[in-house]
């Protein structure tokens, strides 16, 4: 058997399939794709081009390029961006992807990708350029920057987590509010902002957003990257993909620290006045008393040192905590304190009249009870006097587990309450003083009788003889009238 030969098409047929498959690739490109010949004028305009601008093959071909779909304001350059390339080879756009305007059969301006590739027939120059319509890629682009720019701009904290709970953006007003760059915190989990105390928050958050729910205005507290906790209230909504499947959330954080504070604190000095105006003893309200004031903020513990020894020395009255075994000693160690004045605490706010902080206690050189403190965890302190007319009769403080700052809105409210609180111990102080020698007279009264009795007694005893000799007397006969009347008497 003689080896198979590959057939071969005579020439002409061979031109013609090759003439057929490009017009086969013309016909189903996406892309348009229009052929120009050196003077500008289109040789071909495949069915893409005939679809994105709205011309027709037989309207478009042998139409000058420039004057079809190229805006007026564009045309001269083009005209002489082809004249320099024939005369001198050079051209800077093609080869290239570029992006430009374009004009439709109806007049509309649209944006489109282009690319031109220059080759020669019958040894003249020729141009292929391939279009791509891209205006709503750009409008989609525009979109989404613009989004970009608002979620920027806004005034909340916006934030963007996958459903494992991995922080994926982070806009300026977040890095504002908590104090993080976004490079510090992007990649990380969403917990570094969340206090320990509210960790359990978030598994419940991520399951919400997990079932396609959105949780709004849920009020909070996170934590700053100083330490410094706020009150934020947050919305927090699921991100779906294009087939609707959850693949995270965004979160919309309000700093709410003020309305919370001053919420906290109108209530704080609601329920101090209703203490004082129901109650008749400090031991009766005084935790209570203390505990009102420490919920207008981040305080856990709290004491009342009460002036002696005309405020030589402070000892502690009575003490609130919120409850943790590790206060409990704290607490002890308080109680079984006295503290002299400037010393502590109590004794800076009694030496100075004023208002006292310790951003941490553990680092104070005049805390006492340092060690106490310590083991408790406490950091932040402050304290404040309570005072009645001409005198301070003691002094307040609150401890907190946090490094504590200055607030002037809180010294401004303590002032007030200072005064209250100190009026009432003072009057208590003043009624327990007439408790007192009102008991003494009492008991002096009730020792009067006793005595009166026991001197009637006294007296009578050696009187008796004198009386019966008297009355015996009184009768003897040969006795003057006058010394008769008088044994008589």
């Amino acid at each position: 058997m003689g080896s198979k030969k590959q057939a071969k098409l005579p020439e002409n047929d061979s031109q013609s399939g090759l003439a057929g498959l490009n017009r086969a690739i013309l016909d189903c490109a996406l892309d348009c794709i229009i052929t120009m010949d050196e003077s500008g004028r289109i040789l071909e305009f495949n069915p893409a081009a005939e679809r994105v601008f709205g011309f027709a093959r037989n309207e478009a071909v042998g139409k000058e390029l420039a004057e079809l779909i190229i805006p007026a304001p564009l045309r001269e350059g083009h005209r002489q961006g082809l004249r320099h390339y024939l005369k001198t080879g050079e051209a800077h756009l093609l080869g290239r992807r570029i992006e430009v305007n374009a004009i439709r059969a109806d007049g509309s301006e649209i944006l489109v990708e282009l690319a031109v590739t220059p080759f020669l027939i019958d040894n003249r120059p020729a141009f292929t350029a391939y279009l791509r319509d891209i205006t709503q890629r750009q409008r989609g682009d525009e979109a989404r920057q613009r989004l970009a720019a608002i979620v920027e701009s806004s005034g909340d904290a916006i934030i963007s987590k996958d459903v494992t709970g991995i922080i994926t953006s982070w806009n300026k007003s977040a890095e504002r509010l908590f104090g993080y760059r976004s490079d510090e915190v992007i990649g990380k989990p969403i917990t570094i902002l969340i206090p320990e105390d509210r960790q359990f928050e978030e598994p419940k958050i991520l399951e919400c957003i997990r079932r396609g729910d959105r949780l709004e205005h849920f009020e909070t507290v996170r934590r700053r990257k100083d330490g410094m906790l706020l009150d934020i209230s947050l919305t927090v909504s699921p991100i779906n993909d294009q087939n609707g499947n959850v693949i995270g959330a965004s979160k919309i954080a309000r700093d709410i620290t003020i309305r919370v504070r001053n919420e906290k604190r109108r209530a704080a000095q609601y329920a101090v006045a209703s203490l004082l105006a129901n109650s008749r003893t400090l031991a009766e309200i005084g935790p209570a008393i203390i505990r009102a004031i420490a919920n207008s903020g981040n305080w856990i513990a709290g004491s009342i040192w009460l002036c002696e020894n005309d405020c030589a020395t402070l000892r502690c009255a009575t003490t609130w905590h919120a409850g943790a075994p590790r206060l409990e000693i704290f607490e002890q160690i308080t109680l079984e304190t006295t503290l002299e004045n400037a010393i502590g605490l109590p004794g800076r706010v009694l030496n100075s009249h004023k208002p006292a902080w310790i951003s941490d206690v553990t680092r104070d050189d005049n805390f006492p009870r340092i060690d106490a403190a310590k083991k408790a965890g406490l950091h932040g302190a402050f304290a404040f006097p309570l005072r009645a007319p001409g005198e301070i009769v003691g002094v307040l403080e609150l401890f907190s587990l946090e490094i504590a700052r200055p607030d002037e809105d809180l010294i401004q409210m303590v002032a007030a309450l200072g005064s209250q609180i100190g009026l009432f111990i003072q009057r208590q102080q003043i009624a327990e003083e007439l408790k007192r020698q009102k008991e003494a007279a009492e008991s002096a009264n009730a020792a009067k009788d006793p005595f009166l009795a026991t001197l009637s007694h006294e007296l009578r005893t050696p009187l008796n003889p004198v009386l019966i000799w008297a009355g015996g007397m009184a009768d003897e006969p040969g006795l003057s009238p006058e010394i008769k009347d008088g044994l008589r008497m």
